[in-house]
């Protein structure tokens, strides 16, 4: 599940992801950054992560031609409650991205948005 939450701005997604995710929820999240990078150039993206689980085969279709295209428009990535396979995956990626990206504790929802939107 996807869940927009407050703190969220034309150009930086503060979004909440549970659960399952499924290819046409992520695939809504995608067109909604793609449209903010076309219309505003570079966005910031705060990922919350609770109780995620592996993704449906859409979805990970999706992630992976976002990666591969647009992804590279993310000015910054702060991902909260990372599990370790999103946080070998950042450290993994890192060196390959433009994108500067920062792992976060759960209780740090607040300083994760601060800095993305700095």
């Amino acid at each position: 599940m996807i869940q927009y939450l407050d703190a969220s701005t034309p150009t930086c997604f503060v979004v909440k992801l549970s659960g399952k995710l499924r290819g046409v929820e992520y695939r809504e999240l995608i067109s909604k950054v793609e449209y903010a990078i076309r219309t505003s150039g570079p966005v910031n993206l705060v990922l919350v992560m609770q109780n995620l689980e592996f993704p449906d085969w859409d979805a990970i279709k999706a992630d992976t031609h976002f990666g591969l295209t647009d992804y590279r428009h993310v000015r910054r990535a702060a991902y909260v409650g990372a599990q370790d396979w999103v946080e070998w995956f950042v450290k993994l990626i890192g060196p390959f991205t433009r994108t500067e990206e920062r792992l976060f504790q759960p209780d740090q929802l607040n300083e994760a948005v601060t800095w993305a939107k700095a």
